[in-house]
């Protein structure tokens, strides 16, 4: 199966994971473009529109089902997207990148796993 389907599957299953519980998936898109090859400069913002796509859908359905909990989702909208944008000024190395996402991504596993 060429790569371009592995990542056209990987990203339809991550994204209906994730919106399925109202998350995005960033992480895994970045990871499954990560372990594509992906240039690591641009790897972040395709991350995240895929991201903004899938959360944008996700919010738009529990909203409309009342289960959002506005005051807590606005509050933490204005303190993520602030540091999201100042945490993306700042110039990395290609190492370090996939070395923290990779970090990251065994961590929040290890967390989860432990049920904490």
């Amino acid at each position: 199966m060429p790569l371009i389907a592995l990542l056209v599957l990987g990203f339809f299953l991550t994204a209906l994971l994730y919106a399925s519980v109202g998350f995005g998936g960033g992480s895994t898109y970045a990871a499954l473009l990560a372990l594509s090859g992906l240039d690591y400069r641009v790897l972040p913002m395709v991350a995240l529109a895929c991201n903004i796509v899938v959360v944008a859908g996700a919010s738009w359905r529990f909203a409309r089902a009342g289960v959002t909990p506005w005051k807590g989702a606005l509050v933490l909208t204005a303190l993520a997207a602030p540091a999201a944008f100042i945490g993306g000024t700042i110039p990395i190395a290609r190492e370090a990148f996939l070395l923290l996402l990779g970090a990251s991504l065994v961590l929040t596993a290890i967390h989860a796993h432990s049920g904490a």
